[in-house]
């Protein structure tokens, strides 16, 4: 046992230290003009892993949420700024002694003075555990979902709205959706002019040669005057494809309908003035767009675009206490319910046996169920939470009862009410449900029940605390298995590939069900989706660690599984219609 060191709590002098990092680290980066530092890191945030880009990147803790920091900080100076960023050593190499200052001040807002020298007692330490890993989390993980989600996620939220939408912005939803679509399709198409150099003849057979490094003088300048033009292009503008003008889109759309779309989403150059602490909200979340001149925009974050219009349509619709009380009853118990029953519906539409009960009740349980999926063998008992996690406290013992409060209001509330119907499951032979307001009843046998898996499905991702429940979930027996708790995209991520990847997608379901509730207690995840993918991808692998004793780590680059399916076009996201 160490001895008892008493906390030293967070302080004005560890807020100075950050603050004075911050003005710093706005200094170095102010060198750079804002247009070159603009194109940089937006092409460095689509394109870093197709390319090195010095040992910078490698630096970063989180190559998006760190280069979308420097962008808003960079705009909030008004230092002019003379060097243009480009891939040269001198810049590179400023660069580096930036991300270097960058890490020490995310390095302070997890200052470990803010702990004693000796944590006493295994609670401690996981509180410790739990407050690192959901402040890392919330400020450094981006969005991990899809951009067909994020649009699906607004059409479901708002299309009852369209018409007050349309009123009070100008512009009808349909209208934001399929600019927002379009802008996509503008990027990809740009992105392939740009590198139609990559299936030049002659680049493929100088390329290589010019990477070697042994050609020099004369001999090197002869084979680069070779080079197609389209080459020196994409050198020049590497983020050319991120870039637009209104005239883009004006074959598509209304020249009105894009000035609207420009004016809710775009920023000027100069517009950031008030911005400076990482753990600020980034402007960027808001207007991913920055007008470079009079007809140039760029997309710094183009996949933010639609998280920013459905954030845009929540304020616009919700501008009083009692429009944003129906906005959130909405999205807590019609959309993710809905969504949630759809998406088990499609899963579950080529097994015969398979009933599903929404919104129903079970005699002797007073309070409504979501969902309940039984079968002969199995049992689904589904509930759906849109409660948030606020933003996470510096101060460790603050920070972990708001962490608790929030996991208890989603996922402990979620697992209670679950736990319910599991139980009556177990105990009884059979089970009258009630659903339809009263009108249907329907008697259930479960004597031949196999397994009965509890799942919480929520809203919002919460990072480790939901990975792994072993933290902070409360079961009233300690032998009670654990259930399995997701934020809706990744489920929904994770059931279209088993119905595109497994021949018998149920059965792989429940194996996955039955190995994942061995998982929790040695668990150190940052998504879901990393742990579905081992599933997927390394199944032995899966098989072994959940068998073990030893607290696991799982490898980030896991959920590239899913990515690769998707840029494959093979995991589709089926669009709603408005």
């Amino acid at each position: 046992m160490g001895c008892q060191v008493p906390k030293i709590k967070y302080t004005s002098e560890l807020k100075n230290n950050i603050e004075d990092k911050s003005v710093r680290l706005r200094e170095q980066i102010s060198i750079f003009t804002k247009d070159s530092f603009v194109f940089f890191f937006t092409d460095f945030i689509r394109n870093h892993p197709l390319r090195e880009m010095g040992t910078f990147g490698k630096k970063m803790k989180s190559k998006l949420k760190d280069s979308l920091y420097l962008i808003a900080l960079r705009l909030s100076s008004d230092h002019i700024g003379k060097l243009e960023l480009v891939l040269s050593d001198k810049c590179l190499k400023i660069l580096e002694v930036a991300v270097d200052l960058l890490n020490e001040i995310l390095r302070e807002y997890l200052d470990h003075n803010n702990y004693p020298d000796f944590i006493d007692g295994m609670e401690e330490r996981i509180k410790v555990v739990i407050h690192e890993a959901t402040f890392r989390t919330y400020f450094q993980n981006g969005k991990l979902n899809y951009r067909e989600q994020e649009l699906n996620h607004a059409r479901r939220m708002f299309r009852p709205h369209k018409k007050k939408i349309q009123d009070r912005l100008g512009i009808s939803l349909n209208d934001l959706v399929s600019i927002c679509e379009f802008s996509e399709e503008l990027f990809h198409k740009k992105w392939n002019d740009s590198h139609e150099f990559l299936h030049n003849k002659e680049f493929q057979e100088i390329a290589p040669l010019l990477a070697d490094g042994s050609i020099k003088g004369e001999a090197f300048e002869e084979l680069l005057s070779k080079l197609p033009d389209s080459f020196f292009d994409f050198v020049e503008g590497p983020h050319f494809s991120s870039t637009f003008q209104p005239s883009d889109f004006y074959e598509r759309f209304l020249k009105t309908d894009i000035d609207i779309f420009c004016s809710l989403f775009a920023m000027e150059l100069d517009e950031v003035n008030d911005f400076l602490f990482y753990s600020q909200k980034n402007p960027l979340e808001d207007k991913p767009i920055i007008k470079i001149s009079k007809k140039e925009y760029i997309h710094v974050y183009q996949k933010q675009l639609p998280t920013a219009l459905y954030n845009l349509l929540y304020r616009t619709l919700g501008k009083t206490e009692s429009e944003r009380n129906k906005l959130n009853l909405r999205r807590g118990k019609v959309v993710i319910e809905n969504q949630v029953f759809n998406l088990f519906k499609s899963f579950f539409k080529k097994s015969k046996e398979y009933r599903f009960f929404q919104n129903y009740y079970i005699d002797g349980i007073h309070n409504e169920k979501d969902l309940l999926i039984i079968s002969r063998y199995y049992a689904f008992v589904i509930e759906c939470k849109a409660s948030k996690m606020r933003e996470p406290l510096r101060d460790m013992d603050k920070a972990y009862n708001r962490i608790k409060d929030d996991f208890n209001a989603c996922i402990q509330k979620g697992y209670n009410q679950c736990r319910e119907v599991e139980s009556i499951c177990w105990e009884s032979n059979k089970i009258e449900i009630v659903n339809d307001n009263g009108r249907n009843k329907v008697e259930v046998k479960t004597d031949k029940l196999i397994d009965v898996f509890s799942i919480v499905v929520t809203l919002e991702r919460f990072g480790p605390i939901q990975t792994n429940l072993g933290y902070l979930l409360k079961r009233d027996i300690e032998s009670d298995p654990y259930p399995w708790s997701v934020c809706l995209d990744d489920l929904e991520t994770f059931l279209r590939s088993l119905m595109l990847l497994k021949n018998n997608r149920v059965r792989e379901f429940i194996n996955f069900l039955t190995l994942r509730e061995d998982l929790n207690e040695k668990l150190l995840a940052q998504d879901e989706l990393d742990v579905c993918a081992m599933y997927l991808e390394r199944r032995n692998q899966f098989e072994s660690v959940a068998s073990q004793h030893d607290f696991i780590l799982t490898d980030p680059a896991l959920q590239n599984f899913f990515d690769k399916l998707y840029f494959d076009k093979r995991l589709k996201f089926p669009q709603e219609s408005v």
